[in-house]
């Protein structure tokens, strides 16, 4: 058990940056049963075939590839693991298609251990988000954010037509409305440095 209190198992760390790799160590060892650190694609994969893991904290920037590659391999093996994805800003293509292939969080470096620890354990770590407003550090991806950024990325393409929005994110055009209604309070304007998102579309083009 952890000094916050929480039982953890066993965490897989790919993180080829050697620096970065020993301060997660560090920081989240005495929260975990046990910690695996492997810098490559192809130590994560030996790893997860010879120890059962609970979850993993994985950089997409890998020396022998793509760490979003990596995703479906872990969650094959180990379908129950909690995947997050920590890896450099602006990355929002690579967070839809890290959440796509089942990764469970995807945050921005760099984040603190209150914040991975939330995502780790699946926690909701919007208010740790906002705490951290106070500091210089950027603000973290969030599935939510994510999904609302990709939505207006969408929704301009098909220049403000839900239903063609809808047709190319794959989901129905009444959720699509669905979402576009449910904005998120902690959207607008809550992000410092982003840029104004894209405006639901005039009703008369929803057609």
């Amino acid at each position: 058990m952890g000094p916050d209190g929480v039982e953890r198992g066993r965490l897989l760390i790919v993180e080829d940056c050697s620096v970065q790799r020993l301060a997660y160590e560090r920081g989240l060892r005495p929260h975990f049963q046990e910690v695996v650190s492997v810098a490559t694609m192809c130590g994560a994969i030996d790893a997860a075939c010879a120890h059962p893991f609970d979850a993993a904290l994985l950089d997409l920037e890998l020396p022998d590839g793509n760490g979003v590659d990596l995703i479906p391999i872990l969650i094959d093996r180990h379908p129950a693991m909690t995947v997050v994805v920590v890896t450099g800003f602006g990355s929002y293509a690579a967070a839809v298609d890290a959440v796509r292939l089942g990764a469970s969080d995807f945050l921005a470096k760099p984040a603190s251990f209150p914040q991975l620890l939330a995502a780790l354990d699946g926690r909701d770590i919007r208010g740790l988000r906002h705490a951290s407003q106070s500091s210089s550090r950027p603000v973290p991806l969030t599935l939510a954010r994510v999904e609302w950024e990709t939505i207006n990325r969408v929704l301009a393409e098909s220049s403000g037509n839900v239903s063609e929005a809808a047709r190319r994110l794959g989901i129905r055009r009444q959720s699509l409305q669905r979402k576009l209604r449910n904005r998120p309070q902690s959207h607008p304007a809550a992000y410092a440095g982003d840029e104004e998102l894209v405006r639901p579309p005039d009703r008369r083009r929803t057609r």
